[in-house]
Formats: structure tokens, sequence, C-alpha cells
């Protein structure tokens, strides 16, 4: 009997070690992106980028590495953010935010990745509205 309640522990401890490597636990995404957040922005873009270089399933890479993605482009909003000053900003940027939200909350694969591929298409689109802001080098 104990050997058999031995087995049942082990198993499910690998089981829930296996799903935990590949599918680590859900942190909040921001709920706003200032300037000072640029860097923890990229050290979390590289995180789930490795996390997305060491996943086991094609669907944690795929998670991991569209969430990497998400958090690069919020790191180079916030960038921009120190950079440009402009009105709306953080209105334009709430969609990508949501998004992320969903993203974080969602149940199911398909419905996680294409939350992450939202908010990192409006997440871009902030950027672009940045970007025309700054100023045109002199030649």
């Amino acid at each position: 009997m104990r050997a058999r309640a031995l087995f049942v522990v082990l198993t499910a401890l690998v089981g829930v070690t296996a799903c935990g490597g590949d599918y680590p636990a859900a942190t909040p995404a921001p709920t706003a992106v200032g300037c000072t957040d640029a860097p923890d922005l990229r050290q979390r873009a590289l995180a789930d980028r490795r996390l997305s270089e060491e996943a086991g399933s094609s669907q944690a890479k795929i998670s991991s590495g569209t969430r990497a993605s998400v958090y690069a482009s919020l790191a180079i909003v916030a960038e921009l953010k120190c950079k440009v000053a402009l009105a709306g900003v953080d209105e334009a940027l709430k969609p990508a935010l949501e998004a992320a939200r969903r993203a974080v909350d969602a149940g199911n694969f398909s419905d996680t990745a294409s939350a992450w591929a939202e908010a990192n298409f409006r997440a871009t689109q902030v950027i672009e509205l940045l970007v025309q802001q700054l100023p045109v080098p002199a030649k």
C-alpha cells in the first residue's frame, strides 16, 4: 500500500514539475507604463525569451515568445515616454494593457496566444505614435 501511495505521489510530482517548467505561474500584466519602467520591462522580456527557448512544448514556446514580444514593445513605449511628451499616450496604450490582462487570465492556449498578439499589435501602434513625435535629427 505504501509503495502504491509513493508511486502516486511521485507521478503527481513529475506531472506538476513538467507542467510548471513550460507554464510558469502567471504574473499580473502591467496596468500602466511609465518612463522609469523600461528596465523592468526589458528584464521581463528577456526572462520570457529565455523561457521560450527552454520550453519543452510548442505551445509554451509560442506563449512565452509572444509574451516576451509584448514586454519588449512595452519597454520601447516606456523608453519613448522618457523622450517624448504626447497627450493621450496613456489612453492609447489602454487597449494593449487590457489585451495583456486578458492573456494572463485566458484559460486556454488559443485565447492566451491571441490576446498576447493583440497586446503586441496595440503596443506597436503606440510606438508608432511616439516615434512620429521624435525630433528629426539634423543632417
